[in-house]
């Protein structure tokens, strides 16, 4: 049964419509250069993004988990559309400082990245003549699938949630507010970094990484 999953929430989303009654928005696909309105539900999510087999027989599903951390952080979110500001409050800092490290695991470009470094690894190997199986703790490798990425992705937000989430809630936070007839653009991985501080071969865009 197919079943929509979003990978940045419906609330989000919703700060974003060309049409409230149908709640509908306007996207810009950069891939064809071309606009288009559509329904939420169409949008930054996947048929069963959050599901994989076990051992080929079970169904694990991540949806209800995560449907139930966005209910913790909801409350903070909608008050802050309401208030238009910060009270920079303990229990304020930790639920947008988990919204935000949530919201930069979680996202389709994250996981593609698995795929991505491993692809890369394979080609560094078969470039220099070898394979994989022939690597020091790799004996047993086999090509990614979409359930092992699935996996790997989903085990790697419960494993680094809480540190990303501590290290954002050091940081100081500003509210935003777009200018008078001006309006701000939402992409589908929404957590932007950005530094204005070189470190040469190391990069700057760690999320500990000072500037950021």
């Amino acid at each position: 049964m197919t079943q929509n999953q979003h990978y940045v929430p419906k609330f989000i989303l919703r700060q974003f419509l060309a049409d409230t009654d149908g709640e509908r928005v306007a996207v810009y696909d950069k891939q064809t250069d071309k606009t288009f309105v559509t329904s939420i539900r169409n949008v930054m999510a996947e048929n069963r993004f959050n599901d994989f087999l076990f051992d080929d027989d079970w169904m694990v599903s991540f949806e209800p988990i995560a449907c139930a951390a966005e209910d913790q952080v909801l409350p903070v979110y909608k008050k802050i559309l309401e208030t238009r500001r910060l009270d920079n409050s303990p229990e304020e800092k930790a639920a947008l400082a988990f919204l935000m490290a949530f919201q930069l695991l979680r996202t389709k470009a994250n996981r593609d990245q698995w795929q991505q470094v491993e692809e890369l690894i394979v080609a560094k190997v078969e470039e220099s003549g070898g394979k994989m199986q022939d690597v020091r703790g790799w004996e047993d490798w086999q090509p990614a699938t979409e359930n092992s990425l699935k996996r790997a992705h989903l085990l790697s937000i419960r494993n680094s949630i809480g540190e990303f989430a501590q290290i954002i809630g050091t940081k100081d936070f500003l509210l935003a507010a777009p200018a008078d007839g001006r309006s701000f653009y939402l992409g589908d991985n929404p957590v932007c970094l950005n530094n204005m501080q070189t470190f040469g071969p190391y990069g700057n865009l760690g999320l500990a990484v000072t500037g950021i």
